[in-house]
């Protein structure tokens, strides 16, 4: 009889051993749902980057241009610059001895009636003069070595007034007074008594041209024994030379056109001179570039490196270990010429054209081609700074239409 209250079944082994699986199986779908959506998102994401990236590599093509632009090109040739002086002098003793004094030291800077050196106590003077010293001067000596004499004597203050040319009382005077005023007996052994009569012997006095003379090598160490030559002296004046290889561009290389020097403090403006005598160099691809050209220098059958004088004035100071380098300009355009880089620019059939954004091709003709850059000669009135034009690489063969 029902009197309203539930059987109670006792829960078996089994039953209860699924229930539990139930349990464990709903989160082990969530889990499997999560990652099956995951990967489906990433599959979508990189689809979608796959089609942007196709559809804008077009647009990436289209935007290989450059624009056109104005400057002033110039094409030009570099090189070192050789200072070697214009004029110089060895000075050679006529008797040997040992240098009792100082002699002047490289570098030194010697004046009309310096001393040069000192030899067994006497002195070699350097006096300004266009003629050389070739004789023992003395009272009753007559010529134009003398008159040098004379001048020069007068521009250190020392009065003469003998007849021009003439060796006479006042140059002797002078020449007395001058081995005093500078700490020396007078030749000869002349006394105060006869200084009316001195001599100038020819082993101490030298004549040389200009007026400021640079010592090239030590004029004597005190206590050395020497003879023959002693040092060289040259003029302060330099000549600067261009020495060029055997390049294209080195060879259009030709008096009158313009140089620039730099390395001197300032800029210094020249011209190419006239071609000189040729270096012979063989290159080395063994050796760097500047020991290959040293070494070469004495290479028979080498190849001849072209020199050229350059006309330009130096600035005081400038001494042959200076490191200058000259520009040479071999070309040049127009001030603000309407330039294109040269990858812009494509020969079809001897026809140089530019292309346009929208592929219409313009006919030009070029000048001056410099550092990846050309000017358009009377360029043609659809051409103007700022267009942009087509890169050569923007096609698939120089001369062949652009690509789609």
């Amino acid at each position: 009889m029902n009197n309203g209250t539930k059987k109670i079944v006792p829960e078996t082994t089994g039953t209860a051993s699924a229930r539990r699986a139930r349990g464990w199986l709903v989160p082990i779908l969530v889990i499997l749902l999560i990652i099956t959506g995951g990967f489906s998102v990433y599959a979508l994401v990189s689809g979608v980057n796959t089609h942007i990236q196709s559809t804008r590599e077009p647009e990436r093509a289209q935007k290989l241009t450059v624009p056109l632009r104005t400057q002033t090109l110039i094409r030009s040739y570099s090189s070192e610059v050789q200072i070697t002086p214009a004029h110089t002098r060895d000075i050679t003793l006529t008797i040997p001895g040992v240098v009792t004094r100082p002699g002047a030291a490289a570098g030194t800077i010697l004046h009309n009636g310096d001393i040069v050196s000192t030899i067994n106590e006497r002195p070699l003077f350097i006096f300004s003069s266009d003629t050389p010293a070739y004789r023992d001067l003395a009272p009753g000596s007559v010529g134009r070595d003398v008159h040098a004499l004379q001048v020069a004597l007068e521009n250190l203050g020392y009065s003469i007034w003998d007849t021009e040319g003439h060796y006479g009382e006042a140059t002797a005077n002078a020449i007395y007074s001058l081995y005093i005023d500078r700490g020396y007996a007078p030749p000869a052994d002349i006394d105060d008594e006869n200084r009316y009569s001195t001599p100038l012997p020819r082993a101490e006095y030298t004549l040389m041209e200009g007026n400021d003379y640079s010592v090239m090598n030590s004029c004597g160490v005190k206590g050395a024994q020497v003879s023959g030559s002693l040092c060289t002296l040259h003029d302060g004046n330099y000549t600067l030379a261009l020495s060029a290889d055997n390049s294209d561009t080195a060879r259009e290389l030709a008096p009158g056109q313009q140089v620039r020097i730099s390395g001197a403090g300032e800029t210094i403006q020249g011209t190419l001179g006239e071609q000189t005598s040729s270096a012979q160099t063989t290159p080395s691809t063994n050796s760097a570039p500047g020991q290959a050209a040293a070494a070469a220098q004495q290479a028979p059958g080498a190849a001849a490196r072209p020199s050229f004088r350059i006309n330009a004035a130096l600035p005081q100071g400038i001494t042959p270990q200076a490191k200058l380098r000259a520009n040479v300009i071999i070309q040049q355009s127009p001030d603000n010429a309407l330039t294109v880089m040269e990858s812009a620019i494509v020969d079809r059939n001897g026809v140089r054209e530019l292309v346009l954004e929208n592929n219409e091709r313009v006919a030009i003709s070029t000048g001056v081609c410099a550092q990846g850059e050309c000017e358009i000669t009377n360029p043609p009135a659809s051409l103007r700074a700022g267009l942009k034009v087509k890169l050569r690489e923007d096609r698939n063969e120089m001369g062949k239409e652009p690509r789609a």
